[in-house]
């Protein structure tokens, strides 16, 4: 079996992605707008976040990673900055990334987990 239909194995379909926000000078930011408001990141970006070269964590300082559907409508935006198509279900929010993890599972304690930790190239989240 090769590399690539092993890793399909042991990716899930719907992998849940815990994306934080935090208080800053009084205000709660997502992490997509950590570096610059979207509008700007609109703007100034040359193309979307296409899951080749950088994770979504290394994508928001110049691309806009908008999983939230805040790009929608906004006439400087490319219908590649809106990435919420890809959202199948939002689960809320949460206080911490413990709770979150703890209330809604965690990849790493299936046994499709546990095999992606073992033959996988990188840590599941």
């Amino acid at each position: 079996m090769s590399e690539i239909s092993i890793h399909a194995l042991l990716y899930s379909e719907a992998p849940l992605l815990v994306w934080p926000q935090f208080f800053l000078e009084g205000t709660w930011i997502d992490f997509d707008e950590l570096y610059a408001p979207l509008e700007e990141l609109v703007v100034s970006a040359t193309h979307g976040f296409a899951n080749d070269s950088e994770s979504l964590f290394e994508a928001v300082r110049e691309t806009p990673v908008d999983l939230l559907g805040k790009t929608c409508g906004r006439a400087c935006a490319k219908p590649e900055h809106d990435l919420s198509r890809f959202v199948l279900e939002d689960k809320g929010f949460f206080d911490t990334r413990d709770e979150a993890l703890e209330r809604l599972g965690s990849f790493q304690r299936t046994l499709r987990g546990r095999l992606f930790e073992a033959f996988g190239d990188r840590k599941s989240g």
